[in-house]
């Protein structure tokens, strides 16, 4: 394709690259893209240019700001190129992203309107289905908790679905994704009404994995009569023959759901073969999904069976957890909820929430039956053991509890024994980002012990740099939502390219040698990702890179309070508590009675020797 630089052929290179890598363009050919973008005269190969080239910046976690000045910046020529709506719709959308993460939701609902009116200019159907999906993303973002299914997201696919009804191609995937999401708020008669209307403009059509998906949950309701039933296990074992491991693995884990009412014998071999199969799946995506939701059913399919101590086992052979008598909490969530406590006697008691009209998952607050919290009295530590919704959630066990999350990342063997004596460092990322609409924050208080990072040389990589050799790090800084990594970022002071977003995949990427325990004095610091089969959020990013345990809270918390509480945290621990003791103190102590957002604050840690074992 050099040639075709070389000959002016700007049009043929910018074509094969697209084409070449489905539709982007890698960060190692974008100044290429651009460069022939510019030349070749066009105003539509610029504004893709400059499509491209915005993702980059999201994508690599640059400041939003950036994203929102520039495309605003060709706004008027947006207005003045009708012929060009394909390329605008595709800013708007990158526009409304932006919006929808620093959580400005009605300026990202205007953008995602103005996508909407471009694409049905154009006839787009695709560009007409991403406005929907983005509209029901972004009031999904209201919901509290975003595994919760949001009724405007189908009220969105709906509204794609009406003027293409006898048209298969159309309908097929916002029809399986409308019975997907009533499977998730487990309103199994509107899956069967989505279904039986697929079926009624695609007759001809062979389930794919999908359909096949949501068809295994009727089949694990007991909703499928028996013909029904034996024909639909009859097509999955013919799915299964000659298919790649990744999708062997998750069409086993169908299988095991849909054998799960009538065969629950052989139910529990097929997905102990799905967890089997996924370890040598080439697809990691799937294979998590086919991975995860086995071992999550299978933990609770033994809990239904009265099999307490059993489904605990699976819960820790899932997250990779060291085995223990007593003093941990397993909650495996699949259309039911299952607890399994082990109490500070040894004894571990289990039972499954009967499920409520309308509350597909209940409350943090009620998950955990009183009855089991009293068995944890008297444990020094509790570990909890579970996957969203319920994963980072800090109302399940009382704050007089010191208590924390076993987190599924940063898995790998650490050394045992002492971690290195670092500094105790201090990041303060204080200064305000008037373009993000982001005040001043608290300078926190810095004892003689610690050492503080603020200011202009508060950079992105002088952060990481210096975290490397911290045993404490206390961050306080603003965050920002990133709606493509669906994990909030740290914004620092900006670097040499403008750039100030701290984004997990760059903490993950560093090395923090001394195993340090991570405080993030930051609002939705501590917040994690709905998705049911990974758990992703700052603390995984930090854990990952090495760190031991992290805090922080979910939701908004108080600046100047904040400031002095994770002082207090962090004297405490620095002077050698343990974090889950530290952690209860804090919530215990008379000085933290007035302030509810403590009880936000949550630990995770990652399986690894105890405290008496370091």
């Amino acid at each position: 394709m050099s040639e075709a630089m070389a000959l002016g052929h700007h049009d043929l290179f910018m074509c094969f690259i697209t084409r070449r890598y489905n539709g982007t363009v890698p960060f190692e050919l974008l100044e290429d893209y651009k460069q022939a973008a510019a030349a070749s005269g066009s105003v539509w190969f610029e504004f893709q240019s400059l499509f491209y080239e915005l993702s980059d910046i999201m994508a690599r976690g640059f400041d939003y700001s950036q994203v929102l000045q520039r495309a605003r910046d060709v706004e008027d020529s947006c207005a003045a190129e009708p012929w060009v709506d394909v390329a605008c719709a595709q800013l708007d959308e990158l526009i409304a992203i932006a919006y929808i993460s620093v959580v400005e939701l009605e300026l990202g609902g205007v953008a995602l309107d103005r996508m909407l009116e471009r694409a049905a200019r154009t006839g787009d159907l695709f560009l007409q289905r991403s406005a929907w999906l983005r509209l029901g993303d972004m009031h999904m973002s209201r919901d509290e908790y975003g595994s919760r299914y949001n009724d405007l997201a189908v009220a969105y696919l709906s509204e794609f679905v009406s003027p293409n009804e006898q048209d298969c191609w159309s309908v097929m995937e916002p029809r399986i994704s409308m019975a997907l999401g009533a499977v998730n708020r487990l309103d199994f008669a509107q899956a069967e009404y989505q279904l039986a209307l697929l079926e009624s403009s695609c007759p001809e059509e062979s389930m794919d994995l999908n359909e096949a998906f949501v068809r295994a949950h009727l089949a694990a309701e007991g909703r499928l009569e028996d013909a029904e039933y034996d024909r639909f296990i009859s097509d999955l074992q013919s799915m299964q023959q000659g298919v790649t491991p990744d999708l062997a693995s998750f069409l086993l884990h169908i299988e095991g759901r849909a054998r799960s009412y009538r065969e629950p014998g052989l139910a529990r071999v097929r997905l102990r073969e799905a967890i089997d199969g996924a370890a040598a799946s080439p697809d990691p995506e799937l294979a998590e999904r086919a991975r995860a939701y086995s071992y999550r059913l299978l933990a609770l399919e033994l809990m239904r069976h009265g099999e307490a101590e059993q489904a605990m086992e699976t819960l820790r052979e899932e997250l990779g957890a060291p085995s223990a008598e007593s003093c941990a909490v397993g909650i495996a969530v699949d259309g039911r909820v299952g607890v399994a406590v082990a109490g500070v006697d040894g004894i571990t008691r289990g039972t499954v929430l009967e499920r409520r009209p309308g509350q597909p998952h209940p409350d943090p607050d009620d998950v955990i039956p009183p009855e089991l919290v009293e068995t944890l009295k008297g444990c020094e530590r509790v570990a909890v053991l579970t996957r969203a919704p319920y994963h980072g959630q800090p109302q399940l066990l009382p704050g007089d509890l010191a208590w924390f999350f076993i987190a599924d990342a940063g898995t790998a063997d650490r050394p045992k024994g002492a971690s290195a004596r670092g500094e105790h460092l201090i990041i303060a990322a204080v200064e305000p980002i008037p373009t993000l609409n982001r005040p001043r924050l608290t300078l926190p208080p810095v004892d003689n012990a610690a050492s503080i990072l603020t200011g202009p040389t508060l950079t992105r990589s002088n952060a990481l740099e210096r975290m490397r050799r911290a045993s404490l790090i206390e961050i306080h800084a603003h965050t920002q939502f990133n709606a493509i990594t669906a994990q909030p970022e740290l914004l620092l002071s900006p670097d040499a390219q403008g750039r100030r977003a701290l984004s997990g995949a760059e903490i993950v990427n560093s090395h923090l040698e001394s195993q340090p325990v991570v405080l993030i004095a930051a609002s939705h610091g501590g917040r994690t990702s709905a998705r049911l089969y990974r758990s992703s959020s700052l603390a995984d990013a930090f854990l990952l890179a090495g760190a031991r345990a992290v805090i922080g809270a979910p939701s908004e918390i108080p600046d100047h309070a904040a400031a002095e509480a994770f002082h207090v945290l962090a004297r405490s621990i620095h002077d050698g508590a343990d974090p889950a003791e530290a952690l209860r103190r804090l919530k215990t102590s008379s000085s933290s009675t007035t302030d509810a957002w403590v009880d936000d604050l949550v630990l995770f840690q990652v399986p690894g020797p105890t405290p008496e074992e370091r």
